[in-house]
């Protein structure tokens, strides 16, 4: 189910996957080998999760290089740090943005032709009743893929796509949508 599937990534991402990049990480060493890491939909969650550590044991050696994550299926709210009508609460993920814990850029995709991330995750999110809830002009329960991260606490840029041949100039600590 999709509750199921939203909790078994986050755990995936909190042991299996974080302890293959910290062993990754150590092993490397100071060689200057960089880690880019990508998610897809729910792999949003594994990613950040690897990266985020959800103990102080489970910090990773160094920040990851960037984090791409393309049509994420989490909350928008995932990464502020007050989500708006919550107040005083940050996002589940907010501790990889205040604390860098990505040298690089941050870069979401989205779609509003996203079925399953527009209408579906919505449905699961609100029927859980989870608290990344939205204020002014985005929806209450909306996921990364269709409106990109968003909140207080992010510095943050919207951008279109460019043709192949341009390039985005990306910065480190920030994010991309």
């Amino acid at each position: 189910s999709f509750w199921q599937m939203k909790a078994r990534a986050r755990r995936f991402g909190d042991s299996g996957a974080g302890d293959l990049l910290r062993r990754l990480q150590r092993l490397t060493g100071d060689r200057g080998v960089r880690f880019h890491l990508m998610g897809h939909s729910f792999g949003c969650i594994v990613v950040s999760a690897a990266v985020n550590g959800a103990a102080e044991a489970a910090r990773l050696e160094r920040p990851a290089q960037s984090l791409f994550l393309a049509q994420g299926a989490l909350s928008l709210w995932s990464y502020c740090s007050d989500i708006p009508v919550a107040p005083g609460r940050p996002g589940y993920f907010h501790a990889l943005i205040a604390e860098r814990k990505v040298a690089g850029p941050m870069v979401t995709t989205l779609s509003r032709h996203d079925t399953a991330v527009r209408r579906l995750y919505p449905l699961g999110a609100g029927a859980a009743g989870q608290v990344d809830f939205a204020p002014g002009g985005f929806p209450k329960f909306g996921g990364v893929g269709v409106f990109g991260i968003q909140g207080p606490g992010i510095d943050l840029e919207d951008r279109p796509m460019l043709p192949p041949d341009q390039d985005y100039g990306f910065r480190g600590g920030r994010v991309y949508n």
